[in-house]
């Protein structure tokens, strides 16, 4: 290939430092990588990258935080190898909040041809990203559904950030918890977990995955038949933790009581993936998120 001009050249090392970067992160899992990507990826960023994961083209946006993660390969690592430890072929797998599509791929990576991964994703930008890319139509173990999770079946208001993308962060209007966000606003559909797997014929789930920005309970609540026929195998729950402040606590403790009602157990993910049961310690930090693992009592 010939290069003529400096900005070509340009082009052309940043993207070989960006392959070769890469190659490292992914593959060497030595302290520090963040630090370095962090230090990197923002020089060696130029333009978005296409990734295929499980069949599913993910463009991602290296100038960005989060999808510079994503691509480096360091994106919540303990959830990516968790899923590659218990997804299995054949699974059935409801994602709230697919957002690009980095799960997604990993869990169609997982699921197979013989399974199925239901994408529940409320932005309109994300949903047409995905679909710019992909051809849904030639994906019969991937279902795409412009909506949000809730406990009911109807239609709600829902904000768009910016910055969805790089943090991730839109919510329905009823957890609109934050007024630090600009964006835009517009109806969105509300399903239920239950009358996804009623919709769909799936008696069985193996993982609800579940970041929705404030509407975690909501969408427990609409899982109640599921939950209470032990029809989830393993729930991924996005927890918010503020000891210092009672009403703040408050969904973290109902999220909690609803599914130790039903039997199941909270767990820490290990970067490996690896579960191990979650207690909350005496003396530790007042206030900080975790992803809890939930899983069914054996």
């Amino acid at each position: 290939m010939a290069i003529n001009s400096k900005d070509e050249k340009r082009m052309f090392l940043k993207a070989i430092g960006r392959r070769l970067l890469r190659g490292f992160t992914r593959s060497v899992p030595v302290r520090g990588r963040h630090r370095l990507v962090r230090s990197l990826g923002p020089r060696l960023a130029e333009q978005p990258e296409m990734l295929c994961l499980g069949g599913l083209t993910v463009e991602l946006d290296t100038r960005l935080l989060a999808p510079q993660t994503m691509y480096y390969g360091i994106y919540e690592e303990h959830l990516t190898n968790w899923i590659t430890r218990t997804i299995r072929a054949g699974d059935a797998v409801i994602e709230p909040g697919m957002n690009v599509g980095f799960i997604t791929g990993h869990l169609l990576d997982r699921v197979g041809p013989s399974g199925v991964v239901i994408a529940v994703e409320p932005s309109r930008s994300c949903v047409e990203g995905i679909r710019r890319h992909n051809d849904l139509t030639s994906m019969p173990n991937l279902r795409v559904i412009n909506a949000a999770v809730a406990d009911d079946d109807g239609t709600e208001r829902f904000r768009e950030t910016p910055n969805l993308v790089n943090e991730g962060y839109g919510c329905l209007e009823a957890a609109n918890w934050s007024g630090e966000h600009e964006g835009r606003w517009y109806d969105v559909q509300t399903r239920r977990v239950d009358t996804l797997m009623e919709e769909f014929g799936i008696r069985r789930l193996a993982f609800l995955k579940l970041d929705v920005e404030g509407s975690e309970l909501r969408a427990l609540r609409g899982a109640a038949n599921a939950l209470r026929n032990r029809a989830i195998d393993h729930i991924m729950v996005e927890t918010y933790f503020d000891f210092d402040e009672e009403a703040g606590d408050a969904m973290r403790r109902d999220i909690w009581k609803l599914l130790e009602s039903h039997g199941m157990r909270p767990h820490r993910m290990n970067r490996d993936g690896r579960l191990q049961p979650f207690a909350i310690a005496p003396g530790g930090p007042r206030r900080f998120m975790l992803d809890v693992m939930w899983s069914l009592a054996q």
